[in-house]
């Protein structure tokens, strides 16, 4: 758990800008971009992991009606 917080938290300091007002907005974006990453362990991405395949935008993620 702590490596995880220690990647999200550097994620988050480079996409922040210096105010640190705006972390909350760029939240959704760290939480893709980890998410997209390769695991050490299981050499696949989380989203690859849960659902096969890795999506190429964000978009990908919102489900068809």
């Amino acid at each position: 758990m702590k490596v995880t917080n220690h990647t999200l938290t550097t994620l988050l300091r480079g996409i922040v800008s210096k105010s640190l007002r705006d972390w909350d907005t760029k939240h959704s974006y760290t939480e893709f971009a980890y998410n997209w990453t390769l695991s050490y362990a299981t050499s696949h991405s989380a989203f690859e992991v849960c659902y096969g395949l890795n999506p190429l935008i964000p978009f990908d993620l919102i489900p068809i009606p």
